[in-house]
This record gives structure tokens, sequence and C-alpha cells, in this order.
């Protein structure tokens, strides 16, 4: 269940270490060859991890090297990494404020022209207004007076036209910076780690951007520490599997063979005792009553035994 549970977090830890190595790619343009070498230093970690507890002395020493090694390699590539990744967050930060900086300064600049054409076409609609206001007070039927105030109306008209495009040109203008200004909404880098920066730049005395540089550079390589060691750790834990010796088995009491019974039989020779004669008169007695020498010789059974010794007993 150990190495289960080992499993598991290293592949959590090694899931983290792609979110944060290829978060950022957009295409196959984004990779690099340090994709690759944190991705193959990872794998190789893992498998020389596993294989210096399997090795003899020597391999194993190589194993533990190559783990070495690789396994700095990782750590070291990955925090760059994730240092990279998050200076760049800053440098992007920083050119959108460049961005909205240059057009919040063409609307500070042309919003001075738009105030002076809407106060000379204000102004201008004062003045027609006035003159008109005159005209019709001394214009008789008579029409002199009244055709020249008509002349000068048409030239105000006219110029009340060219002011009234000058200044919708101007707010045209204004408006577009406007609308181009909120196309690019403001960027707040790493924000999570400012109180941590301005911490530092409190002890330490440092600028804010100093401080954030410092700041990054250990984060990244603490996320480094925490997702490629960590992971290359538990996956080697979980992967690792000393053998051990296979216990002998118990020894088993040796156990005497058991007798083979052997049939309980009578010889001739015993027979001819019990009866007092000689053995050869014996078995020539028993070939008289028409009994053949057995195969495994002149014995018999108890029961045959006892019926040839009444038979001989008999005859004798």
């Amino acid at each position: 269940m150990d190495r289960v549970i080992a499993f598991v977090l290293g592949m959590i830890c090694f899931i983290c270490t792609l979110i944060i190595l290829f978060s950022h790619i957009r295409s196959l343009d984004d990779l690099t060859v340090i994709h690759l070498y944190i991705t193959v230093s990872f794998i190789v970690s893992v498998g020389a991890g596993y294989y210096m507890w399997h090795a003899n002395f020597v391999d194993s020493v190589a194993f533990a090297l190559i783990f070495l090694v690789s396994t700095g390699v990782c750590v070291t590539l990955s925090g760059s990494r994730s240092y990279a990744s998050l200076e760049k967050k800053i440098k992007e930060a920083d050119a959108r404020a460049a961005q909205r900086d240059a057009i919040t300064a063409e609307i500070k600049k042309h919003q001075p022209v738009l105030d002076r054409a809407q106060r000379a076409l204000d102004a201008h609609t004062a003045a027609t207004t006035a003159a008109a206001t005159a005209a019709a007070e001394q214009c008789t039927a008579s029409g002199r007076r009244c055709e020249g105030a008509a002349t000068g109306n048409a030239l105000r008209e006219q110029r009340e036209q060219t002011l009234t495009r000058t200044r919708d040109e101007a707010r045209a203008h204004l408006d577009a910076l406007t609308q181009k200004l909120e196309t690019y909404p403001p960027l707040v880098a790493n924000e999570e780690l400012r109180p941590l920066a301005a911490l530092y730049s409190t002890i330490t005395g440092a600028d804010e951007r100093q401080a954030m540089s410092i700041v990054i550079i250990i984060l990244a390589y603490s996320l480094a520490v925490l997702t490629e060691f960590s992971g290359v750790t538990f996956m080697n834990y979980s992967l690792h599997s000393r053998k051990k010796p296979a216990p002998l088995p118990a020894p088993t009491p040796s156990i005497a063979p058991a007798p083979v019974p052997t049939p309980q039989t009578v010889s001739l020779a015993e027979i001819a005792r019990d009866l007092n004669i000689d053995p050869r008169i014996a078995r020539k007695r028993v070939r008289e009553l028409g009994v053949q020498k057995p195969i495994q010789g002149w014995t018999f059974s108890p029961e045959i035994a006892d019926a040839l010794k009444t038979r001989l007993s008999s005859l004798h």
C-alpha cells in the first residue's frame, strides 16, 4: 500500500511538472530543446533510481551517478524554465503598460484639440446668434441691408459647418483612442508574489523590481525541487522492490518406510521337524500326494501347512 501511495504522489508531481513546463505552449514553435532535456532527464532519473538498487556494485555506482546528474539537470533546467515563465509575465505586463501609456499620452495630446475645436464652434455659434439678432433688428423692407445680412448668414453657416466637422473629427479620433485603450486592459504580473517582494524589500532595502526578481528565483527553484525532485523520489520508492531471500522450507521429519508386510508361511522343513521325519522323506511323500513344488519353494500358507501336516502324520 505504501508503494501505491508513493506512485500516486509521484504521478501528481510529474503532472505538475508537465503543467509548469508546457502551460505556455500555444504552438509547436514554442517548444524548445529545454523542454526535451527536462522530460528526458526526469525519465532517466526514475529509471536510474530504479536500476541502481537491482544491479551489482559497479553498475549500481554508475546508475547512482546517472541518477544524481539527471536529477540535478532536471531540477536546474526546470527552475530556470519556471523563472523564465514568471519573468515573461513581468515583461508582458511592462509591455502592456507601455502600450497603455502611449495611448494615454495620445489621448492627452488630442483632448486639447477637441476642446479648442469645441470652444471655437461654441464661440462661432454665439457670434452667429448675436449677428443674426442684430441683423434682424436693422434689416428693412427695402432690401439692401437684408441682402447683405443674408450673405453674412451664409458665410457664417459655412464657417459653422467647417468648425463642426473639425470638432467631429477630433472627437472621433479621441473616441478611437479610448476604444483602443479599452482593448489593452492592464496586466498585473505575479500579483500573488508582491507581498513577498514587499517583505523582502522591507528587510533588505532592495527596490521593488529587484526584490520581485529575487523572490521569483527562490520560488522557481523551490517549485523545481518540490515537483521534479519529489516526483523522482516518490517514483523510485514506488518502483523499488529489493528481492528478499526466499525462506528455506521447514525440515520435514523423515518417515521410515513402512515394512512391507510379508505373508506368514510355513516351510516343509518346519512341518517335517514337527512330525519328526526327514525333510527329504517329507518332500517325497508330498509329491506322492500330488503336490508339486511351489514357485517360491517348499513353503505353504498356514492353512495348507496344517492340511499337509495332517496328511503326512496319517502316512507316518
